[in-house]
């Protein structure tokens, strides 16, 4: 089972903080922009960097749509379990997203907010 790796920088796996860590790891491993994965969603940038932050909860309505556009694991999202995505570039996406989560905690990612 993949999970994405906790560290002392990360808090529970289920909060918003945790929930926005992984989104951001996905975003990063994906080489976008804050303001474009927003547009994917049909957000604006800072409402998108709300959810990274942890800041504000994503809601079903934008759970849906990362389903629906990136095909994310939903489980994922919200748990860290399971694969990033579903469908045919899971195994790539798993692969990738958690060392660009390694190497964000180990960079203090989620003590900085310098996303």
């Amino acid at each position: 089972m993949f999970r994405t790796p906790h560290s002392h920088t990360e808090p529970d796996l289920g909060s918003d903080k945790a929930i926005g860590f992984r989104l951001a790891a996905f975003r990063i491993s994906l080489g976008v922009t804050q303001t474009e994965f927003a547009q994917t969603l049909g957000i604006s940038p800072r409402s998108y960097s709300y959810y990274e932050t942890g800041r504000s909860s994503l809601t079903a309505d934008k759970l849906r749509r990362l389903r629906e556009v990136h095909q994310l694991n939903l489980h994922w999202v919200l748990l860290g379990e399971g694969r990033p995505i579903d469908g045919p570039d899971a195994e790539a996406a798993a692969k990738c997203v958690p060392k660009v989560a390694a190497e964000m905690a180990r960079q203090g990612f989620m003590q900085k907010r310098s996303f």
